[in-house]
Protein backbone atom coordinates (compact mmCIF):
# COMPACT_ATOMS: atom_id res chain seq x y z
CA UNK A 1 0.00 0.00 0.00
CA UNK A 2 1.23 3.75 -1.03
CA UNK A 3 1.96 5.78 2.01
CA UNK A 4 -0.73 8.59 1.71
CA UNK A 5 0.97 11.97 0.99
CA UNK A 6 0.07 15.00 2.25
CA UNK A 7 0.75 18.77 1.27
CA UNK A 8 2.85 20.12 3.74
CA UNK A 9 1.62 23.49 3.50
CA UNK A 10 -2.51 23.12 3.41
CA UNK A 11 -2.47 19.67 5.21
CA UNK A 12 -4.44 18.17 3.06
CA UNK A 13 -3.95 14.97 0.88
CA UNK A 14 -2.71 15.20 -2.46
CA UNK A 15 -5.43 13.65 -4.70
CA UNK A 16 -4.22 10.51 -7.40
CA UNK A 17 -3.77 13.33 -10.17
CA UNK A 18 -1.87 15.61 -8.28
CA UNK A 19 1.71 14.57 -8.62
CA UNK A 20 2.89 17.32 -6.01
CA UNK A 21 5.72 19.22 -6.08
CA UNK A 22 8.82 18.73 -3.85
CA UNK A 23 10.38 21.90 -2.78
CA UNK A 24 14.30 22.29 -2.30
CA UNK A 25 14.04 21.03 1.24
CA UNK A 26 12.16 17.92 0.26
CA UNK A 27 8.72 18.94 1.30
CA UNK A 28 5.81 18.21 -1.08
CA UNK A 29 3.02 20.44 -1.91
CA UNK A 30 -0.29 20.05 -3.84
CA UNK A 31 -0.58 21.87 -7.22
CA UNK A 32 -3.14 24.42 -5.58
CA UNK A 33 -0.60 25.48 -3.03
CA UNK A 34 2.43 25.32 -5.15
CA UNK A 35 0.70 28.01 -7.82
CA UNK A 36 -0.44 30.31 -5.17
CA UNK A 37 1.56 29.87 -2.14
CA UNK A 38 5.35 29.34 -3.63
CA UNK A 39 7.56 31.72 -5.11
CA UNK A 40 11.06 31.71 -6.57
CA UNK A 41 14.19 33.09 -4.84
CA UNK A 42 14.95 36.30 -6.99
CA UNK A 43 18.52 35.03 -5.91
CA UNK A 44 19.69 31.41 -6.16
CA UNK A 45 16.01 30.39 -8.14
CA UNK A 46 15.09 28.57 -5.08
CA UNK A 47 11.10 27.98 -4.89
CA UNK A 48 9.87 28.58 -1.49
CA UNK A 49 6.71 28.88 0.40
CA UNK A 50 5.92 32.51 -0.26
CA UNK A 51 5.76 33.42 3.54
CA UNK A 52 9.38 32.31 3.62
CA UNK A 53 11.04 34.92 1.93
CA UNK A 54 12.23 37.89 2.46
CA UNK A 55 11.05 41.22 0.43
CA UNK A 56 13.73 43.71 -1.30
CA UNK A 57 12.73 46.92 -2.72
CA UNK A 58 9.14 46.74 -4.71
CA UNK A 59 9.68 42.99 -5.83
CA UNK A 60 12.31 41.09 -5.69
CA UNK A 61 12.32 38.22 -2.96
CA UNK A 62 15.08 36.40 -1.34
CA UNK A 63 14.51 32.87 0.44
CA UNK A 64 16.45 32.53 4.73
CA UNK A 65 19.42 31.22 2.87
CA UNK A 66 20.27 33.86 0.89
CA UNK A 67 19.31 36.66 3.29
CA UNK A 68 21.60 34.98 5.73
CA UNK A 69 24.34 34.71 3.20
CA UNK A 70 24.14 38.27 2.38
CA UNK A 71 23.31 39.36 5.68
CA UNK A 72 24.97 37.51 8.48
CA UNK A 73 25.60 40.59 10.57
CA UNK A 74 21.87 41.62 10.28
CA UNK A 75 19.92 40.97 13.14
CA UNK A 76 16.18 39.91 12.78
CA UNK A 77 14.87 42.73 14.90
CA UNK A 78 16.78 44.95 12.93
CA UNK A 79 15.10 46.99 9.82
CA UNK A 80 17.06 46.00 6.21
CA UNK A 81 17.23 49.68 5.26
CA UNK A 82 19.98 50.04 8.07
CA UNK A 83 22.34 48.21 6.08
CA UNK A 84 22.22 50.31 2.77
CA UNK A 85 25.04 49.90 1.58
CA UNK A 86 24.85 46.20 1.10
CA UNK A 87 20.52 46.68 0.55
CA UNK A 88 22.10 48.72 -2.52
CA UNK A 89 24.64 46.55 -4.23
CA UNK A 90 21.72 43.88 -3.50
CA UNK A 91 19.22 45.72 -4.84
CA UNK A 92 20.89 46.41 -7.75
CA UNK A 93 22.20 43.01 -8.78
CA UNK A 94 18.90 42.08 -8.41
CA UNK A 95 16.73 44.09 -10.29
CA UNK A 96 18.91 44.04 -13.32
CA UNK A 97 21.65 45.75 -14.72
CA UNK A 98 21.11 48.24 -16.63
CA UNK A 99 23.86 50.16 -18.87
CA UNK A 100 23.96 53.22 -16.08
CA UNK A 101 24.56 50.39 -13.64
CA UNK A 102 27.39 48.89 -15.07
CA UNK A 103 29.36 52.35 -14.12
CA UNK A 104 28.02 51.81 -10.38
CA UNK A 105 29.39 48.05 -10.64
CA UNK A 106 33.09 49.59 -12.59
CA UNK A 107 32.80 52.59 -9.49
CA UNK A 108 32.34 50.48 -6.92
CA UNK A 109 34.83 47.43 -8.20
CA UNK A 110 37.43 50.56 -7.93
CA UNK A 111 36.49 51.49 -4.79
CA UNK A 112 36.52 47.90 -2.94
CA UNK A 113 40.32 47.58 -4.78
CA UNK A 114 41.59 50.69 -3.25
CA UNK A 115 39.93 49.57 0.35
CA UNK A 116 41.60 45.98 -0.85
CA UNK A 117 38.05 44.52 -0.38
CA UNK A 118 38.72 41.74 -2.49
CA UNK A 119 36.05 39.35 -1.32
CA UNK A 120 33.15 41.55 -2.42
CA UNK A 121 34.94 42.03 -6.25
CA UNK A 122 34.85 38.36 -6.44
CA UNK A 123 31.53 37.86 -3.88
CA UNK A 124 29.78 40.38 -6.42
CA UNK A 125 31.73 38.90 -9.44
CA UNK A 126 30.42 35.24 -8.90
CA UNK A 127 26.66 37.12 -9.25
CA UNK A 128 27.15 39.28 -12.33
CA UNK A 129 25.99 37.33 -15.77
CA UNK A 130 29.27 35.62 -17.16
CA UNK A 131 28.57 37.84 -20.57
CA UNK A 132 28.36 40.74 -18.42
CA UNK A 133 32.18 40.42 -17.22
CA UNK A 134 33.17 39.05 -20.85
CA UNK A 135 32.06 42.17 -22.14
CA UNK A 136 33.56 44.73 -19.66
CA UNK A 137 37.31 44.84 -19.95
CA UNK A 138 37.49 46.58 -16.42
CA UNK A 139 35.46 44.52 -14.91
CA UNK A 140 36.91 41.29 -15.56
CA UNK A 141 40.11 42.75 -14.69
CA UNK A 142 38.83 43.77 -11.33
CA UNK A 143 37.22 40.36 -10.82
CA UNK A 144 40.26 38.40 -12.55
CA UNK A 145 42.93 40.35 -9.71
CA UNK A 146 40.81 39.88 -6.65
CA UNK A 147 40.28 36.69 -7.58
CA UNK A 148 43.95 35.93 -7.45
CA UNK A 149 44.25 37.96 -3.83
CA UNK A 150 41.08 35.88 -2.00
Amino acid sequence: MEKERICALCGESLSEDDEGHILEDGRVVCDDCFDYSCAECGFCGKIVPEDELEFFGDDVRICPDCFAEEFPDVDEDKNLEETTEAYEAMKKRLIGLKVEDMEAVRAGFDECWKQRDFKTIVSVGERLPETVLQEDPALLMYYDNACSRV
